[in-house]
């Protein structure tokens, strides 16, 4: 039975690319949006989390605003129409209209 013995290569080599598959697994991101991506229907229902409706588009702005919606979020709903909304899915699908 023989012993191998490690140089440390193994691990430099293996290593070499960690930066690399961590940039890659922000990229597939769970609900995180990336430049230029439409946000997600996920993304937009966790903005408007305790939002009473019916609402106006500048309630489901504000309501956004206050929970830190990502930028791509905050953009989308702000191009919404200005009317009333009376539930997530109205502002969902008005926002399917923009994408």
């Amino acid at each position: 039975m023989t012993s191998r013995q490690h140089t440390g290569h193994e691990y430099s080599h293996s290593r070499a690319h960690e930066g690399e598959r961590t940039q890659q697994d922000h990229d597939k991101g769970g609900h995180q949006t990336g430049h230029g991506k439409p946000p997600s229907p996920v993304d937009v229902q966790k903005a408007l989390k305790g939002m009473d409706y019916p609402a106006s588009k500048s309630d489901v702005v504000q309501c956004a605003e206050r929970s830190h919606a990502d930028r791509e979020v905050l953009d989308m709903l702000r191009k919404i129409p200005e009317r009333e909304y009376d539930t997530p899915a109205s502002v969902s699908k008005e926002l399917g209209r923009l994408m």
